[in-house]
């Protein structure tokens, strides 16, 4: 038995706090033309499915964009990132995870495991020195993850409405007879406010081994920036604050949208990811990540 979840539909998300707007990082924001986007490339790997990357040369330090859960590299987030990083001269990677948009496979034959994997192999292969994660929701719980298994390389992490134990969340969420029916033949369909999505067993189950909520502590000491909407109806606020008791970092911004959704898209959401961004590349050239460990 395996677990897999399928959405038959993609999800989007962004963010943005009208104080931490500055003129110079607004005009990321504003500007949509993406003529100056990477070239998409592959990704080999022995013995594992490829997967499709876009990749910015620059400086370090290296940004990382994971996107949620069958969200793609083509996301607005992803996209305004490259963008900008490129004006500021960093190294930039978003991918899609195996399965997933530009990356083959079926998708009722991915897990979760195979998706760190994927994480962890653009790490390993396609950048060098001190990294910033930025995960969006499920991209937020593979980030920790990473942060954990890569330490000394993971040297900040941005969450948006990130998003650890979600299969788990949502299968306690549902009525027995639709646990039981996922347990029984594989797969069960489930609506929600982003579109219609298909939980597989082999999936939930495999995800359980990634979990990370029920650690008494969770080990990232680095620099940490938790962004979330108070209106998220798909992740709770909450989950961010309780992820901040848990990281043993001392270094931890939780910043809550009073107005924000779980999509967090509007230009001053977007607005303040970027000076989350802005903000850890600072920490992390002037060494000041040190203070956090």
């Amino acid at each position: 038995m395996q677990v897999s979840l399928v959405a038959c539909r993609r999800i989007h998300g962004q963010i943005f706090r009208k104080s931490l707007v500055t003129s110079e990082n607004l005009s990321y924001v504003s500007r949509r033309n993406m003529a100056g986007c990477s070239e998409a490339k592959t990704l080999e790997r022995n013995g594992k499915r490829t997967i499709a990357f876009r990749k910015t040369e620059g400086g370090s330090p290296g940004v990382v964009f994971c996107s949620g859960y069958w969200s793609t590299m083509m996301g607005e987030k992803a996209t305004m990132l490259e963008e900008f990083c490129r004006k500021k001269k960093l190294a930039y990677v978003r991918f899609d995870y195996q399965c997933c948009g530009a990356s083959p496979g079926d998708p009722r034959e991915a897990t979760l495991s195979h998706w760190k994997e994927d994480v962890l192999d653009v790490l390993d292969l396609l950048t060098q020195g001190p990294q910033i994660i930025v995960g969006s929701s499920m991209g937020g719980w593979l980030g920790l993850i990473a942060a954990m298994e890569r330490p000394e390389r993971v040297q900040a992490f941005i969450g948006i409405a990130a998003s650890p134990d979600f299969p788990d969340r949502k299968f306690q969420q549902m009525p027995k007879q639709v646990q039981e029916k996922i347990m029984t033949t594989g797969e069960v369909d489930y609506p929600s406010s982003y579109g219609q999505f298909i939980m597989t067993r082999d999936f939930l189950l495999d995800s359980r081994q990634h979990n990370i909520l029920h650690f008494p502590t969770i080990p990232v000491h680095r620099p940490i920036r938790l962004l979330h909407g108070v209106k998220d109806d798909a992740v709770p606020y909450m989950l961010s604050l309780s992820l901040m008791q848990k990281l043993e970092s001392n270094d931890i911004d939780v910043i809550l949208r009073k107005d924000g959704d779980h999509r967090l898209s509007r230009e001053e959401d977007l607005q303040l990811l970027l000076n989350a961004v802005d903000e850890m590349v600072k920490k992390v050239q002037g060494g000041s990540v040190l203070s956090s460990l």
